[in-house]
Parts: C-alpha cells; sequence; structure tokens
C-alpha cells in the first residue's frame, strides 16, 4: 500500500521520535513544526493499549 506523502512524512517523523529525536530537532531536519509532531505522537499514543497494573506484573 503506498503512503500520500502527507502520511509518509507523518510516518518519518514519528519514527525519528521513537528514535529517540527530539521535537525541535525534527521540525528543523522535517520542516513540519514541533507542536504538529506533539500532536501527532499523542494520538498515537491515545490508540496504544493502557500499560498493565504493577500488582499484575510478575517478575522471575
Amino acid at each position: 500500500m503506498l503512503l500520500s506523502s502527507s502520511n509518509q512524512i507523518k510516518e518519518e517523523c514519528i519514527r525519528m521520535y521513537l528514535k529517540g529525536m527530539g521535537f525541535r530537532a525534527i521540525e528543523r531536519v522535517k520542516g513540519v513544526h514541533h507542536t504538529t509532531i506533539i500532536i501527532w505522537v499523542k494520538q498515537l499514543g491515545q490508540n496504544l493499549p493502557d500499560a498493565p497494573l504493577s500488582e499484575n506484573i510478575v517478575f522471575d
């Protein structure tokens, strides 16, 4: 499946963030405002499942 150029830029920005790059650094490289990138990351985070409660985690 081919991504539109805007979706491709969004994916690239999110990947850069996940690899440890800061929002403003991504802004400088990609030309996308840092608040837009923050919104994208927040939207992605809302789609993730909640972390398990610490009492349900078993340590070996």
